[in-house]
């Protein structure tokens, strides 16, 4: 069963950015990234790139250390991650990203 979980963000100038977080099929650590936008701050319009569990907490770690005034949106406990569906994983991992991009 594939679980693919899609988000549109409109940025401020109208342009969609589409975002899509999806379990690497055999690696139960791994999830796809796929980002889909015109913002002129993204060079690649289009990228795919496979991230572990882990790597979202690193994400959220170093911006707040770059940015302490704001607040960072929640993940869930690290230990969930090997314990819940795939599809609450990747609707909580989605979650985050579209918040932070």
């Amino acid at each position: 069963m594939e679980v693919r979980l899609n988000f549109c963000i409109i940025d401020s100038s109208g342009q969609p950015t589409f975002l899509s977080v999806c379990p690497v099929p055999g690696d139960s650590q791994l999830f796809y990234i796929h980002l889909q936008t015109s913002h002129y701050s993204f060079s690649i319009k289009k990228s795919c790139v496979a991230r572990s569990g882990s790597s979202f907490y690193q994400l959220r770690s170093i911006l707040k250390s770059h940015h302490p005034y704001l607040t960072m949106p929640s993940l869930p406990m690290l230990p969930s991650l090997w314990i819940c569906s795939y599809h609450t994983i990747s609707l909580q991992l989605a979650t985050f990203l579209s918040t932070v991009v």
